[in-house]
């Protein structure tokens, strides 16, 4: 809300501030008391509010506002309040408002006047909302009022690149430069020739660089680009590889996709890759890394675990052939090591139950050579005594014997039941036990566990 032209009329003839004019002339309609003080509250782009002060007078009267400017021209009668918003105005457009009092005989009061302008419309919602290697394609909603033109100005900075019109509220700007940010402006021009101040955004063009470069598969003397292809035609891709500032190697594809061979083991080397499009643009490189090794063991899981073996899954791949797998693995009180050829699925065995192990898996090449270590964990079972049973029975005892669990037992913890009622807890270091003192003819329920 706005409280521009904020004239008061006095109708006794004093010209209010902004050029609003009060008219009171001869004083032989007095009998109908003028409106006084009336303000512009507000201005909107199609309406305009005025205050009425309530006074001694106001009552039994209606108002008559008469509005117009150069184009456009209306009337409202309606009661005496405190307020009046004039509707459906023109934006941008300088209004006379002329006030009269109108008593309940049609008898009228002279005429209190002020003037006020509407706000010039603007646009609204301004967006960019596609954009291209080389364009930014932008829209706005149209302000209030009859639109002659709309004049676009995009900006690199403060420089000036492009300046446009349109009848419509869109537009695409054209020719501009990939990976680059833009300043836009949009102004409407009106038919009456007044122009709105500008609405704006930002817009930046798409990189015309392929994405997600990486290497994805490493051997000793190559390594396999993969990369996404940027929007646009592309006539074909250029891969430099250096290592260090040294070019090795100079290459083109028309797939997003190469491997570079002939590389030296163990070298880093920098891998760039730009598209040259079919209108003859050549994009800014995009860069990665690759080293040439002994690739890793990858995506090692643990298939199954048991009180005395671990046996690990390695899938297989398009480096798996040619190399040995040393799997090295330790707890806090055993340790050891294994070496075998790559497969898929290696047995970890002579484990100790109930122990948390450390798995360590590389590659070795037939030179020697290691790769990097791949690492996991995985704890065997504890061990559960089996083959539990009652060999022996007499009027007043019991004797049992079970077969022991793997792994070192500190002693075995035997309980004795009647029912819920325990009525023996015993111990032994040997795996078998009589229970006496019982009752003749009895049941008993008997459990056996082991303390490692």
């Amino acid at each position: 809300m706005q409280n521009r032209n904020e004239n008061v009329s006095k109708p006794s003839g004093e010209i209010p501030h902004g050029g609003g004019n009060a008219v009171s002339p001869a004083p032989f309609c007095r009998s109908v008391p003028p409106q006084e003080a009336i303000r512009v509250l507000s201005v909107e782009q199609d309406s305009v509010t005025l205050a009425f002060p309530l006074t001694s007078t106001s009552a039994g009267y209606k108002l008559q506002v008469d509005y117009s400017s150069d184009s456009h021209a209306g009337s409202l009668v309606m009661e005496d309040y405190k307020a009046v918003q004039v509707p459906n105005l023109r934006p941008g457009c300088k209004y006379t408002f002329t006030i009269k009092r109108i008593a309940e005989d049609g008898r009228q009061s002279i005429a209190t006047s002020l003037w006020a302008s509407t706000d010039i419309g603007s646009l609204t919602q301004i967006k960019v909302y596609h954009t291209s290697l080389d364009s930014l394609s932008l829209r706005w909603t149209p302000p209030a009022g009859e639109v002659k033109k709309y004049m676009v100005t995009c900006r690199k900075g403060q420089e000036i690149v492009q300046e446009l019109t349109t009848t419509d509220p869109h537009i695409t700007v054209t020719d501009l430069e990939p990976e680059e940010f833009y300043n836009l402006e949009v102004s409407a021009e009106f038919v009456n020739g007044r122009i709105s101040k500008p609405a704006m955004t930002t817009g930046c063009t798409r990189d015309d660089r392929p994405t997600d470069v990486s290497v994805h598969r490493v051997s000793q003397y190559s390594l396999l680009m993969l990369w996404t292809p940027p929007a646009g035609e592309v006539k074909k891709y250029m891969v430099t590889c250096r290592k260090g500032q040294k070019i090795v190697q100079e290459l083109t594809t028309t797939d997003p996709h190469i491997t570079v061979t002939d590389l030296e083991p163990e070298e880093f080397y920098n891998l760039e890759v730009s598209a040259e499009f079919v209108n003859g643009r050549i994009s800014k490189p995009a860069m990665t890394t690759g080293w040439t090794r002994v690739p890793p063991q990858e995506a090692i899981r643990v298939l199954s675990v048991e009180q005395d073996s671990v046996t690990l899954g390695f899938p297989l791949t398009s480096t798996s052939a040619g190399y040995k797998l040393q799997v090295d693995y330790s707890s806090d009180s055993h340790a050891g090591s294994l070496v075998m050829e790559d497969y898929k699925a290696v047995q970890v065995p002579n484990l100790r139950p109930d122990c948390k192990y450390t798995f360590t898996i590389k590659r070795i090449a037939e030179d020697g050579r290691q790769s990097i270590a791949s690492s996991l964990w995985a704890s065997t079972d504890i061990g559960s005594l089996t083959q539990i049973k009652v060999y022996h029975t007499s009027l007043d005892s019991l004797s049992l014997r079970w077969t022991p669990p793997a792994g070192e037992v500190k002693n075995y913890l035997v309980t004795c039941r009647k029912g819920q009622e325990i009525v023996q807890e015993l111990t032994t270091t040997d795996p078998h036990i009589t229970v006496t003192d019982l009752e003749p003819k009895e049941f008993y329920d008997l459990e056996v566990s082991a303390e490692l």
